[in-house]
């Protein structure tokens, strides 16, 4: 069988009726396009079941309620790619780059609410086809799409927060952040290049990156996060979070009740900005939610 480009490609049919073409036959590039399809439906679902004007709706109020700023500039790269800072009221004690940055750079709003140092937040924005944005964020499929997006996102990125804001922090006071898809491109960035990234910041990563048989010599620190009620999803942040642990680094694994989701990510952002960067943060908006289970903190032996 082969796709429509004529590459070699494995039919995958899945008990929920739908059917996918992969590129290639391995079962690590099988899995990488499972987790892709599992990525793409869940980002879906969630979308119909809130609705669109919600979600922009949602985002309106985000922007609304922030005290500093959000500034957007457009960059040559692929053709033109956004890059959304959120700049706190203060100068930053620390720095949080992220992919999906149209989404994340957004929560400047809930450390402002949470207690935690003034925190700046640099987003690169992801491209809306699901499959090449995958192809971007993590470094198992497509090589030369991974290293183009990897040189933008390290060098032109953070050259761009030097000389717009001024801004160029120590690693331990950097982190790289990512959700679903743009988890894997954190957990990537922070492995390559812990110089630069003393922490990462993973929601829920997608399947396609898996830790590599040899772990670097030097690691960063790393808090993961996953829902109860995504299984495909929790077992990815276990996996990462027992070989990150296993070769000597500092990790927070936290299981929670939640599903994928914006939602669900946005009410974490505060706890990993307090647990990397100092000060305590509580839980935004909602004081009653239940507390996290399976916890684990530490350097293991």
């Amino acid at each position: 069988m082969r796709t429509s480009s004529g590459a070699p490609a494995v039919r995958i049919v899945l008990d929920l009726g739908l059917e996918t073409e992969v590129p290639g036959g391995p079962l690590a590039v099988i899995s990488f396009h499972m987790g892709c399809l599992v990525d793409a439906l869940s980002r879906s679902a969630a979308h119909i079941e809130r609705g669109a004007s919600a979600t922009e709706k949602e985002a309106v109020t985000m922007s609304s309620s922030i005290t500093g700023e959000l500034v957007t500039e457009t960059f040559d790269y692929d053709g033109g790619r956004q890059v959304t800072a959120y700049v706190p009221p203060v100068p930053p004690e620390a720095l949080v780059f992220a992919g999906d940055g149209q989404l994340i750079s957004l929560w400047g709003g809930v450390l402002e609410a949470a207690g935690v140092p003034p925190t700046m937040i640099v987003g690169t924005h992801r491209l809306d086809d699901e499959m090449l944005r995958l192809h971007e964020y993590s470094p198992v499929f497509d090589a030369e799409r991974f290293a183009a997006h990897e040189k933008f996102f390290v060098e032109d990125v953070r050259q761009w927060a030097r000389s717009r804001f001024g801004v160029a922090l120590a690693a331990e006071h950097t982190a790289v952040s990512g959700v679903s898809a743009s988890g894997e491109l954190a957990l990537a960035m922070g492995l390559r290049h812990p110089d630069i990234y003393g922490a990462v910041f993973c929601a829920s990563p997608g399947g396609g990156y898996r830790p590599p048989a040899v772990m670097p010599d030097s690691l960063p620190r790393a808090y993961l996060v996953a829902g109860m009620l995504e299984p495909f999803f929790l077992k990815n942040a276990t996996r990462w979070a027992i070989a990150l642990r296993g070769a000597g680094a500092d990790v927070v694994m936290t299981e929670r009740a939640g599903s994928h989701g914006d939602a669900f990510w946005r009410e974490e952002f505060p706890l990993m900005v307090a647990w990397a960067f100092g000060r305590r943060a509580s839980r935004v908006g909602d004081q009653s939610s239940p507390p996290p289970v399976n916890i684990h903190v530490g350097r293991s032996a």
